[in-house]
This record gives C-alpha cells, structure tokens and sequence, in this order.
C-alpha cells in the first residue's frame, strides 16, 4: 500500500481497540462492511478491506483515491470519512453511518429515479 503522505491524506488514525463491531452491514469484493460503535458509543460503518483482495486485482491506486477523495469532500450527499487504520491483513475505513442502503444498489433496483425521487 502506498504511504499516505504521498498522496496527501491528512485523516485521522483510528484505534481499533475502541470500536467493538457488530452485524455486518454490506459484504463485498475486497471485503465487508460492519456496523462499529466507539467507546463515546458514536456509530459508524466500519469498512474492512482484505489487503491482498486489493493487491491481487490490482486495486490499490483506486483504494486509495476513494480514500484520498473522501478525506477532502464535506458535502451533505456524499458519506464522510472518520479516520483510518490498517494491521497486516486488513485495511479500515471508520465511514459515518447512514440508514438507508447504497444509491447503486437502489438503481440497479429501480431502474431510474423520476424528479420527484431525485429531489
């Protein structure tokens, strides 16, 4: 995995020993998608993505970019991003918990939102 210099990120690291996770929200290619709660008992979605998924499927500049991206973005749409962390298996993205589902999977579902859906 690259460094997180090199790209610029400036986000804070989480420390694992305080989030106990729950039910697993969302399983993926890389991974999984858990629900964590910290020790102030603040939800989050706890996005834990299999090192050598990424590295095996070439995936690591588009990881990192998501998490580049994420680290600079601050509007009401688009999940925030918390901190991150990594041990030698596992990379971990803290995301702000959102009730609701992925947009993308409610497309795939739909089809199209008419106007009055997409205000």
């Amino acid at each position: 995995m690259q460094s997180n210099a090199k790209l610029n990120i400036t986000l804070p690291k989480i420390n694992l020993q305080e989030y106990e996770l729950g039910v697993t929200l969302r399983t993926g290619f890389f991974g999984r998608v858990r629900v964590g709660k910290n020790k102030k008992g603040n939800y989050v979605a706890m996005k834990i993505m299999k090192k050598s998924e990424i590295l095996r499927s070439k995936q690591t500049v588009h990881i990192m970019s998501e998490i580049c991206i994420l680290s600079k973005i601050s509007h009401p749409f688009i999940i925030g991003i918390d901190g991150v962390n990594q041990d030698e298996k596992n990379l971990y993205l803290a995301l702000e918990l959102v009730n609701g589902g992925e947009l993308f999977a409610y497309l795939r579902g739909e089809g199209t939102l008419d106007l009055h859906q997409s205000m």
